[in-house]
């Protein structure tokens, strides 16, 4: 049985609220990460235990989750407007951080309400604008059609441009939370904080989604369906685990997160990990695929 699906009102901060920020400003969420790892006596998630390796290393290392994820400064603004604080940038994803890791934990439960949810799908839009790799990708797509690239503070106004679509977006995706059963391994996290997986259904159609590992546990999928929204929760054959974190080591940039007892584990993946479609079924219980929407 669910405990009580009341939880505290998302309150959207405030612009000109000041909120300290300190150099180490993370593009992926301690907590998050910490999530992944061993709690110590203080039972905060941001000063858990993890492993990670790096895409271009072999060997395996040891860290608190805030030591990891991070880069110095990076969303601070050079040049703000009279007045304006320069980590303007940064207090924006402070508006879900807080409310993450108990949405996180009443969902792995079953029992999350509709603003876990939320504040989930607010998550899911934010990885891919907080990435250092924002500026790159960005710019990218911008000189594919004929346009200057972006730099400095015009850099964090794109952010918020593509955060904002994101949220449109995403929105209107179908939902599913992916359990990962308890004789199954454990989910891994990348830097990016999610990858893109691709299945072929019988009649050879391809369908794809965005796979966000959650919790060592938990992770969840979107993906553009007939039916727009809704959320569900199914429990995934073994084999589907070890293939969904294949997924996540093939889609890092920086690194992969494991908890410490998944050491081999995360020592033995390789690249290119397999990335194909897949095609079997992927449900405890059911012969049903991936993106199956009923």
């Amino acid at each position: 049985m669910c405990p009580s699906r009341n939880s505290p009102t998302l309150a959207l901060c405030s612009w000109d609220r000041p909120i300290m920020s300190g150099k180490k400003q993370h593009y992926l969420p301690a907590a998050l990460i910490g999530g992944f790892g061993r709690l110590g006596p203080d039972r905060r998630a941001r000063n858990a235990v993890v492993v990670y390796r790096t895409q271009d290393g072999s060997e395996v290392l040891e860290s608190s989750a805030s030591g990891i994820g991070y880069s110095k400064r990076m969303y601070r603004l050079k040049q703000p407007a009279p007045g304006m604080d320069p980590d303007r940038v940064e207090h924006v994803w402070r508006i879900v951080e807080p409310y993450l890791p108990k949405a996180i934990e009443r969902a792995a439960s079953g029992c999350e309400t509709e603003q876990d949810r939320r504040v989930l799908v607010e998550h899911a839009a934010a990885l891919g604008v907080r990435h250092p790799g924002f500026e790159a990708s960005n710019n990218a797509v911008r000189t594919a059609r004929g346009l200057p690239p972006l730099h400095g503070d015009l850099v964090h106004a794109a952010r918020i441009h593509q955060l904002l679509h994101n949220q449109r977006a995403l929105r209107m995706h179908r939902w599913r939370f992916l359990h990962s059963p308890p004789q199954a391994r454990r989910f891994i996290l990348n830097d990016r904080g999610y990858g893109q997986v691709f299945v072929v259904d019988d009649a050879g159609r391809q369908h794809g989604g965005t796979f966000l590992p959650l919790h060592p546990r938990l992770a969840l999928l979107g993906w553009i369906a007939p039916s727009a929204g809704g959320f569900d929760h199914r429990y995934l054959r073994p084999n589907w685990v070890r293939s969904l974190n294949a997924v996540t080591w093939a889609h890092s940039r920086r690194f992969v997160v494991a908890h410490p007892d998944d050491a081999a584990m995360l020592r033995g993946q390789r690249s290119p990990a397999r990335a194909q479609p897949f095609t079997a079924s992927a449900f405890l219980g059911s012969e049903q695929s991936l993106f199956d929407d009923t």
